[in-house]
Formats: C-alpha cells, structure tokens, sequence
C-alpha cells in the first residue's frame, strides 16, 4: 500500500485503541488497494502476551513478617542507642566536661538585650546550620545541654526527658512530647526575664510552638543560650581578671617595708602631745 496514505507512525499511534484500529486498517487497503497488489490480510489483532515462565509474587509468611518486624525493631533500637548513650557520652566530653560554669549564678553579667526576647527568630533555623544538621543525631545531648546550661535541669536527667520526648513523638504522642517540651521552655524564658515570671508555669504559647515545630524551638532556645553564654563567659574573664590584678596590687603593697620616721616627724609628734597635755591641763 502507499505509506503516504497510512504511515506506520499513525499505525503506531492507533494501536492504542485496537478495535478501532482494525476496521481502519482494513478500510485503508480496500480503498487504495487492489486485489493484485494486496499482499497483507489482517486476521486478528491482540495485546502482546508475555510466553513462558513468568515471575510469580509469592505472599510474605510467618517468617517473613518477623524478619521484618526484627529488623525495623534492631534498627530503631541502635538509633535509640546512638541518641540515648553514645552522643550524649560525646557532647558531655566535648562540651560539659569543659565548660567552665553555667548561667545559673552568673545572671548580673547577662546584658538587658537578651533579657527582652529571643535573639533569633522561631523561623531563623538557617542561621544555625551546624546546629539544624546536627540535631539528627545529637537532639537528646543538644537539649539537655541547653536545659543544664541554664541550670533548669541535671545534664543526664535532661538526656532522659529529652530522649522520652523523642519516643512519645515517634508513637504519635505528640501533645505529651510537647506538654514536657514547653514545660521546660517555660522555664528557660522565665530564668531569662521574659517570661511570665510564674515559676513552674507552663505557656500555651510554647507548648504549641513545640507541638506544630518542635525542631525550630530547639534551634532557637540553643541559639540564645549560646549566645548569652559566651557573651556571660567573656564577662566572667574580664571580672576574674580584674580581681586577679587588684590582689596583686594589694600583695606588692603589703610586701613593701614600712618607712623609718625622720627626726622632723618625731619633733612634731613630741610637740603636739606636749601641746595636748598643756590644753587638758589648763582645763
């Protein structure tokens, strides 16, 4: 047939919808054809069908469902494990064990300006990029170090709040995780001085803050105290060293001897204890 008149790219396309194909097909060789040049009858066009042995997707048993039962459980328990044991025992090496003080105590050296609110955003996570990408596994030790800092909680007791945290939101306890979490915040806006100033009392504000963005709280609260922490430890040096200097001033003058009094000091000191005696004399 001529291929101008039915191109295979237009067979092609209609082999989408075969029962219309076929009465074309057939239509197109009638009109352009003859019985001396048709060549091809069109018998019976099908579907492809796959021939020999096919694959067959065999229901998962007993055995299996365990297997995979077992693995999600060994995989969710070595990640409570790094969270809960072996990152906490690396942030207390690297950052408790080394710091030389908390804030609680020092809260005259703490400036007006982070005493009037936050100084990053609720939004602000991607100033604090380290800390955002770092949460994955150290969200636990970041938490409980922020609490211990400020001095609302022991570090480990933290790690273990934290770490329970964790688990009601994995559960979909999600309003539990987030009652404790804004418990805490609470707390640490009110050790700041903008909270509401009623120790223990827990804001409806940061329960729902930790409730619709848990991991934005937990940056912004470790952002700030970061902040006020190293702005605290710079005060507390230049005070211990200013100390430091005065006691040393007062050592150089204790050790320097005591001046010998020159006859002049002696004349005066006779004349005026003569002079005192003649006056309760006359009186």
């Amino acid at each position: 047939s001529n291929p101008e008149v039915l191109s295979l790219d237009y067979i092609d396309a209609e082999m989408a919808n075969l029962r219309l194909f076929v009465p074309k097909l057939v239509a197109a060789f009638l009109q352009t054809s003859s019985l001396r040049d048709l060549y091809l009858m069109v018998v019976e066009v099908q579907p492809a069908t796959f021939q020999g042995r096919a694959a067959k997707v065999e229901a998962m048993d007993f055995n299996d469902n365990v297997a995979l039962v077992a693995t999600i459980g060994a995989s969710l328990a070595s990640y409570a494990c790094l969270i809960g044991v072996v990152t906490p025992v690396i942030y207390w090496c690297l950052f408790i064990s080394r710091r030389p003080h908390r804030l609680q105590g020092h809260l005259q050296f703490i400036s007006q300006e982070h005493k009037t609110g936050w100084v990053v955003g609720i939004c602000d996570c991607h100033r604090s990029k380290v800390t955002c990408c770092s949460l994955l596994c150290f969200l636990p030790a970041r938490l409980a170090y922020t609490w211990d800092t400020v001095g609302i909680l022991p570090y480990w007791k933290g790690v273990r709040q934290a770490l329970m945290c964790c688990g009601l939101y994995l559960v979909g306890c999600w309003p539990c995780g987030a009652f404790i979490a804004g418990q805490r915040r609470s707390d640490l806006k009110d050790f700041l001085g903008f909270g509401d100033g009623v120790k223990s009392n827990i804001e409806v504000e940061d329960v729902c803050q930790y409730a619709l963005c848990p991991v934005c709280s937990v940056v912004q609260e470790a952002a700030h105290v970061d902040v006020v922490f190293a702005a605290v430890r710079t005060a507390v040096r230049e005070e211990a060293e200013k100390a430091r200097k005065r006691l040393e001033d007062h050592e150089e003058d204790e050790e320097q001897p005591a001046e010998a009094p020159t006859l002049q000091a002696m004349l005066d000191e006779g004349f005026n204890a003569a002079l005192d005696t003649a006056v309760m004399a006359l009186d």
